[in-house]
């Protein structure tokens, strides 16, 4: 009976642990995530210097390490027609509130474009890049009047570290907190989750504790279509299609939800002006969990809990994987949450774990390699090659068939796969990033 009980405590703390890193990694942000946070430094720091001296800054300057000035350089924004890092910046400056966070974009109005313009044309902002910074870097400073204000974002995409009035620190952070190592604050502090265990997560946690999942879908789904009806989400009450009865009918639902996933990521590339729910601060791969999986519960007719369960799974597999390769890289995000994606289609097709452990190896087996050449249109590309290979991996893996482990990087089961993914992009894809910043910069 204590083995029995020590197990069960096991379970419910590894339920707990996993729950909390959903709900701190699933927030809501509008437009792309790197160029929302360079408008949160700027609101910040620009915040500061109205509130101290009632100063409208001359000039600003920002300093960015190399992801965030590659996945900024080319996304548009929202509820503006201007594109990149510095235009973000100056957004945020104009008329972004610190306390919106990621959504410090959602008021911008024509006349507060126009403004952007005129500073953008007189050349007041500078970037420069911040060589041997955390991933995520942003600086802002803002001077006016004799006075300077910089607001320090790290880390994560909103975390303020440090906000400088006249050189002196106004953030009081406790030092855990504040002297975080290179890299990202360790979000599974007591190691990162198997296979296993996050399957007997989403199995297992309680349904009302992750309800929050179909909001996220729910809104995830109205950047693929504005109209889409919220009932049709959250209650799905028609007969369960059966892959092995149904194939077509299962394919043309995979072939839907890949269509849905690469339309709602153009739109928010393009800067639509509508949310999006995050997964690992990046709303790509917010989408590429949440959509498809959501299609296609809704086209085979899967039960609320059903979906809800095949979205904990998707989203804490993208979260684990990302810690592990790092929020920012090389390596395309989209691609590593669509593992998640196929480990859901496997899911909501009956698969159990062993064809949990042969999708991530057919993912593996594929789609390694894909570079992240920054936030744009094209990102909704990628998304669509992703999620097609998550569909074809799921379908593979439910029929029985897996990568072996005798072909290229590919594990004995998921778990190695996926230590050998990291290895790919911590040991082997520096210089790949480096070059590719290189290729953006100059062409």
């Amino acid at each position: 009976m204590g083995v029995m009980g020590e197990g069960c405590f096991k379970m419910d703390q590894m339920n707990h642990d996993l729950l909390i890193v959903l709900k701190k990694e699933l927030i809501e942000a509008m437009g792309c995530t790197e160029p929302a946070a360079a408008a949160l430094a700027g609101a910040t720091a620009v915040q500061a210097l109205r509130t101290k001296f009632a100063l409208e800054p001359e000039r600003m300057s920002v300093t960015a390490s190399r992801d965030i000035i590659k996945n900024a350089m080319s996304v548009g924004l929202p509820n503006s027609s201007l594109r990149g890092l510095k235009a973000a910046v100056v957004l945020g400056a104009l008329s972004g509130k610190p306390q919106d966070g990621l959504a410090v974009l959602a008021g911008i109005t024509p006349d507060v474009e126009a403004c952007a313009r005129v500073i953008l044309k007189e050349e007041r902002v500078d970037l420069h890049l911040k060589e041997g910074a955390p991933v995520i870097f942003i600086q802002v400073s803002a001077q006016a009047g004799g006075h300077e204000t910089v607001a320090t974002i790290a880390h994560l995409h909103d975390r303020l570290e440090s906000l400088l009035i006249d050189g002196v620190e106004q953030v009081n952070r406790p030092p855990e907190e504040k002297d975080v190592p290179s890299g990202v604050p360790a979000i599974f502090p007591n190691g990162y989750p198997s296979f296993a265990q996050m399957i007997a997560f989403a199995d297992s946690v309680d349904l009302d504790a992750i309800s929050f999942l179909l909001d996220a879908a729910f809104i995830n789904m109205r950047l693929a279509d504005p109209s889409f009806d919220d009932g049709s989400i959250r209650e799905i009450q028609r007969p369960l299609i059966d892959l092995a009865q149904n194939r077509g009918a299962i394919m043309d639902a995979l072939n839907s939800a890949t269509a849905k996933a690469a339309s709602a990521s153009y739109a928010r590339m393009a800067g639509s002006p509508l949310p999006v729910v995050i997964n690992s601060g990046s709303g790509n791969q917010g989408i590429t969990t949440t959509v498809p999986v959501a299609v296609l519960a809704q086209k085979m007719g899967a039960s609320r809990e059903s979906l809800a369960r095949a979205l904990a799974l998707s989203s804490i597999v993208a979260i684990t994987i990302a810690a592990r390769k790092g929020r920012l890289s090389s390596l395309c995000g989209a691609f590593t949450a669509a593992i998640g994606t196929s480990c859901g289609f496997v899911r909501l097709l009956g698969g159990g774990s062993q064809e949990i452990h042969r999708a991530v190896n057919n993912m593996v087996g594929n789609l390694t390699g894909i570079i992240c050449d920054g936030a744009k249109g094209t990102c909704a590309l990628k998304i669509d090659s992703a999620v097609h290979a998550a569909a074809l991996s799921a379908v593979m893996a439910v029929d029985g068939q897996g990568a072996p482990s005798d072909a290229g990087i590919v594990g004995t089961d998921a778990d190695k796969s996926i230590d050998h993914l990291e290895r790919i992009v911590c040991e082997g894809m520096d210089v790949t990033d480096r070059t590719i910043l290189d290729i953006m910069l100059t062409k």
